[in-house]
């Protein structure tokens, strides 16, 4: 069987767009169980998708926002408390949308991240940790200080 220089091109490709895609599914699930180390695998491979790092960048940022409003004791304001909500879920509505792209099998990732950030959430305003309290050592707010890598109160 013969194959045309344009089937070759054609094949060679569709075999590159593949390993691409492939290439982001892994740091997609990285992502999802790490922020930092699926950041830098991104940001390390040179030939990426630069939106989706700014997305992944924000979503984590946001996390960060969460954590260190915590530490302070919460949100003063509904304002802030609806400006951290809304900064995180943007974020995360742009990661998911673009995570679907390259994969079929993340709604249970997808999922549990957005859980994640409701229950932070939950924990940061209306627990709220003041500098005098000991810092939780589980559940979500501490879980998304594992995610984020964002800096434990000591």
């Amino acid at each position: 069987m013969k194959i045309t220089r344009s089937q070759l091109r054609r094949l060679i490709r569709e075999q590159l767009e593949d390993e691409q895609d492939n290439i982001w599914e892994k740091i997609m699930k990285l992502f999802f169980n790490n922020a930092h180390l699926g950041i830098s695998t991104a940001e390390a491979l040179g030939d990426v998708d630069q939106q989706f790092i700014d997305n992944m960048i924000k979503l984590r940022d946001a996390g960060i926002a969460i954590v260190d409003s915590s530490k302070q004791g919460g949100p003063k304001s509904s304002a802030e408390e609806d400006n951290l909500a809304s900064q995180w879920y943007e974020a995360y509505l742009d990661v998911t949308q673009r995570s679907r792209r390259f994969s079929d099998d993340v709604e249970e990732s997808i999922g549990q991240l957005k859980d994640l950030f409701q229950g932070a959430q939950n924990d940061a305003w209306y627990l709220s940790y003041p500098i005098d309290d000991p810092w939780p050592t589980t559940g979500p707010l501490a879980d998304l200080v594992e995610w984020t890598g964002a800096e434990r109160p000591k």
